[in-house]
Formats: structure tokens, C-alpha cells, sequence
């Protein structure tokens, strides 16, 4: 294959570390809502579940638009600052001030706060951090074309990935009862939060480059009914979306489930960090055994080897699931398979957009990885709203010490067995995933069709 093919030139590790340190500035949001936002609403400020659930199940109708849209928006940008860079640099500012409002609820009737909580919610989730994350995880795509540039684009953002998930989830609740507690040290808090992820976005953008700028001849001026078909006869993009949707749910029952379980089984809510911190430790050294590990196995495999290991996991915290030591040593190794997943992820959806490119003749950048974000967030938000109704439904009340036993129930079955019935599922889904057997022979063919199309 010819060097000369658009975007395979290496890149430096300096821009490879700009880019991964801003994988835990946007997710910092994601690591709230998907962990403690439902328990804020619930315990903190007395919200009902099920008015909690509502907001998020219909949040997620207008999440879903919005990615779909945002990720034609983004196919179509074209400013001095690049596709994906320029919407960085725009969203980090009000991504900042967006993520504080959130937790500014103020005293008033139920109406009224159900009124903002609902306006907040979705203007964060669903306009801001679309466009932010989307953007971000869009970039991979735009740096480079290279393979194995790309995978330790996707590794190094793994690495950083848990420092922001480490201190949210796990030191969140410390931080809110050193500066006293109640609703405004959660805002001290999360306002802690945004300023640092501003300055690690600002790097973020400062120090990467957009290289790949392939224009197709069938990609110019596609409309978005044809973008979707694209999109959704792209196979391979289908099996790694669907692992996102179950990756969500599984980051969603294990994150909100275990504070409800720490504090209704073990007696404890502040323990949850113990636990959190073993989960999320995995993240800081596992993906970069990805590194030399790639070079022996495909990133496919490391996948699947990663869902064995967290399945594993799983089971020995079935062992003694009331003993805080064997609770921290099943999460360890949980989140050790967590981790070698979520280092080769993002590396296994931007070789579809090669693939779309090779089978159509229109590549979308913006559109497959928006779309599968959404699908990130679909499962998330779908998981949050019917857990705040099932929990609804089995007599929970945030407001009160003690809880019916159908609700502590509830809790401990969905926190002991959901999470194996995901990785079995996303296990599976791995298995039909064949796309690096063909790759190679699909990166030449395209370099000899751009080649006869600049000629």
C-alpha cells in the first residue's frame, strides 16, 4: 500500500497524550449521570424515582435526534480549526457552566423542579455533550488512518479515562462530606470538576491535528436519508454499536446499583468508593498491555478475552457478595476486563468507517461515530429510566432510612446478576465481528481509488 494514501503518515506520542487526556474532561458528565445524578435526585434533593426515570426515558427520545443530527452537522463542518477540533473548542465553555446548572435545582415546588431538572438534563446531555463527545471521539478518526495509531489513540484515552471516572465515582461523596454535605457542596464539587476539564480540553485542542480530509465523489452533497442507509447497512458498525448499548446498560446497573447497594445492603454508602476505586484502578495499566498484546492478537480477540476476565469477575464477588474484601477483589477483576475492552473499543468502530468507505464510496466520519455514541447513551439512559420505575414500582423512597424488602431486593439481585447476562451478550457479539481478516485488503483498495481520483 502506498504512503501516499491521505492520513497514514505516524504520528508523535506527544499528540497521542493530548489527545487521551481529554477523554476524562468530557466524561466527567458521563460518569455523573451514569453513577450518582439518579441518587442525587433521589436522596440529596428528594426527587420521586419514577419522576427521575420519566425525565431521562424521555431525555433519551431527544438524545437519540440529536446524535443523528449532530453527526451530519459534524460531516459537514469545515473551519480553520478542522471537523471535529472546531466543535471542541466551542463546547467547552458551556459544557463547563452547563454540567454546574445541573445540580442547581432549586427549592420550590415538585413541578417546578421537575420543569428545570428536565431543561438541565437535556441541555447538557442532549445539545452540549453531544456535540463535545461526539466530536472528540470522532477526531480518532480525523488524526489518522494508520491502524496501530489509531489503537493507541483509543488505549492512551482508556488510560486517562479513569481519572476523572476514579474521582467521580469514587471520591464524589467524600469530597460532598468534607464541605459538609447537603445540595451546595455537590455543586462546590462538580464546579471543581468543570474548571479542570476546561483545561484539559483547551490542551486537548491545542496539541492534536487533523489530517484525513477524504472528499469522495459520492460523499458530496449526500442527503442524510441516503447517510442513514449508509450507515445501517454497515454490518460492522451494527455488532459494535449493540456492544455499546449493552456496555451501557452494564456501566449503568453496576455505577447507580452499587451506591443503592452499599448503602441498603452493606449498610454504607460512602463505601461505594472502595469498590469504584478496585474497578477503575485496571484502567490506568491494563490498556497499555494492549500495546505489545496487539501485536500478537487481534483487537477483536483482546475484546473477547476482556469479557471472559469480567465474567470471571462477576462470579467471585458471588462468592461472599456481603464481604467488602471479596466485593473489592471481584471488582478489581471486573474491571480488569472492563479495561481490555475499553482499550481497543473506540479503535474497533473507527476501522468501520474505512469499511462504510470501501463498501458505499461515502465515508462518515461524524455519522457512525455519533450515531454510536447515541446508541451509548440510549442504553444508559433507557437502564436509568427503568430502574427508576422498578425501583418505583417495589416501594422504594429515597426519603426514608429504611426500605421495604421487595426494594432492597430488587437492588441486590439487579446488582449480583445483571451484569453477567451483559457480557455474555456483548461476548457474542464480539464472535461476528471479522472485520481485521479483511481490513488490509480494504485499506488497498481504497488507497488505488483515491489514488485515480486526485489523478
Amino acid at each position: 500500500m502506498s504512503n501516499k494514501m491521505q492520513g497514514l503518515e505516524k504520528i508523535s506520542w506527544r499528540e497521542k497524550l493530548a489527545y487521551g487526556i481529554g477523554d476524562p474532561a468530557q466524561n466527567i458528565v458521563f460518569t455523573m449521570c451514569s453513577t450518582l445524578l439518579v441518587f442525587f435526585y433521589t436522596d440529596v434533593i428528594g426527587m420521586n424515582a419514577a419522576i427521575i426515570g420519566t425525565i431521562m426515558l424521555i431525555s433519551r427520545l431527544f438524545d437519540g435526534v440529536s446524535d443523528v443530527c449532530m453527526g451530519f452537522v459534524l460531516d459537514k463542518t469545515k473551519s480553520k480549526h478542522g471537523k471535529a477540533r472546531a466543535w471542541i473548542l466551542w463546547m467547552t465553555i458551556p459544557y463547563a457552566l452547563a454540567s454546574v446548572a445541573l445540580f442547581c435545582v432549586p427549592s420550590g415546588s415538585e413541578m417546578m423542579r421537575t420543569i428545570y431538572i428536565f431543561i438541565t438534563y437535556n441541555l447538557l446531555n442532549t445539545i452540549i455533550y453531544t456535540a463535545l463527545a461526539l466530536s472528540f471521539s470522532t477526531l480518532s478518526s480525523t488524526i489518522t488512518r494508520d491502524q496501530e495509531d489509531r489503537a493507541h489513540l483509543t488505549i492512551l484515552r482508556t488510560v486517562f479515562s479513569p481519572i476523572s471516572a476514579l474521582v467521580v465515582s469514587s471520591f464524589t461523596l467524600v469530597f460532598v462530606d468534607k464541605m459538609g454535605g447537603g445540595q451546595m457542596a455537590w455543586i462546590k464539587t462538580v464546579s471543581i470538576y468543570a474548571a479542570i476539564a476546561v483545561v484539559l480540553l483547551f490542551i486537548c485542542f491545542k496539541n492534536t491535528k487533523e489530517r484525513v480530509h477524504v472528499e469522495t465523489e459520492r460523499s458530496q452533497s449526500v442527503s442524510m436519508g441516503t447517510k442513514l442507509k449508509v450507515l445501517f447497512t454497515n454490518k460492522y458498525w451494527w455488532i459494535v454499536a449493540l456492544t455499546y448499548i449493552v456496555l451501557a446498560v452494564f456501566q449503568t446497573v453496576v455505577g447507580t446499583d452499587l451506591v443503592y447497594y452499599s448503602k441498603y445492603i452493606l449498610g454504607n454508602a460512602t463505601i461505594v468508593g472502595y469498590f469504584n476505586a478496585a474497578y477503575n484502578l485496571p484502567l490506568f495499566f491494563v490498556p497499555l498491555l494492549a500495546i505489545p498484546a496487539l501485536k500478537k492478537t487481534s483487537k477483536r480477540n483482546f475484546a473477547l478475552a476482556g469479557c471472559i476476565v469480567a465474567l470471571l469477575g462477576t462470579a467471585i464477588i458471588w462468592l461472599a457478595p456481603v464481604s467488602i474484601t471479596v466485593m473489592t477483589v471481584g471488582s478489581f477483576v471486573r474491571g480488569v476486563g472492563n479495561a481490555m475492552y475499553l482499550a481497543v473499543c473506540w479503535a474497533l468502530l473507527a476501522d468501520t468507517v474505512e469499511y462504510g468507505q470501501w463498501k458505499s464510496g461515502i465515508r462518515l466520519e461524524g455519522m457512525i461515530f455519533c450515531a454510536c455514541t447515541a446508541a451509548l447513551k440510549l442504553g444508559g439512559g433507557l437502564t436509568n429510566a427503568v430502574m427508576g420505575f422498578a425501583m418505583n414500582a417495589c416501594g422504594f423512597d429515597g426519603t426514608q432510612a429504611i426500605q421495604p424488602d421487595s426494594a432492597v431486593a430488587f437492588i441486590r439481585n439487579l446488582f449480583l446478576y445483571g451484569p453477567a447476562v451483559t457480557w455474555v451478550i456483548i461476548a457474542v457479539l464480539l464472535l461476528a465481528f471479522t472485520l481485521e481478516k479483511i481490513y488490509p485488503r480494504i485499506m488497498k483498495e481504497l488507497a488505488e481509488r483515491e489514488a485515480a481520483q486526485s489523478n
